[in-house]
């Protein structure tokens, strides 16, 4: 199973925002910040047609993969202080489609998970990125 989930921490992206008539709640504010710091990072890097908008649980950003979209979901985890979580929909690399042939999408999740790694790695105030399975996210103590 792809890791297709990862938490991150930083200073940089937390502090002093304010609030949006848009945006729900605090926590969608500062997702603001760092989903538009991805998203125009991953405008930089990829030659791919992308949105950002926000949710009431943070930002998405929907990434126009020919054929089909991907999404990539950023929030604030509201329990640990300074830290951030991006997953990425779908989870699976197989796309199921009723009456029409499955979508194989292995190849894009797996650009989308490299171009973030590296996106993140090389912010000097992004700390403690931790990929995991969305099994290892809603099951965290599970062996």
């Amino acid at each position: 199973m792809l890791k297709t989930v990862v938490e991150f921490q930083s200073l940089s992206f937390s502090n002093n925002v304010e609030q949006h008539e848009n945006e729900v709640n605090e926590c969608t504010a500062q997702a603001r910040q760092i989903a538009q710091f991805i998203f125009q990072q991953l405008q930089n890097k990829l030659a791919i047609e992308s949105i950002i908008y926000p949710e009431d649980w943070g930002y998405e950003i929907a990434i126009y993969f020919p054929e089909k979209t991907i999404y990539l979901c950023v929030s604030i985890q509201e329990d640990w202080e300074h830290r951030f979580l991006a997953y990425i929909q779908p989870h699976t690399p197989i796309i199921k489609r009723w009456f029409r042939k499955d979508v194989d999408i292995t190849e894009d999740l797996d650009l989308l998970i490299q171009v973030l790694t590296e996106i993140l790695s090389q912010h000097p105030e992004i700390e403690n990125i931790k990929w995991m399975t969305i099994d290892e996210f809603n099951h965290p103590h599970s062996s």
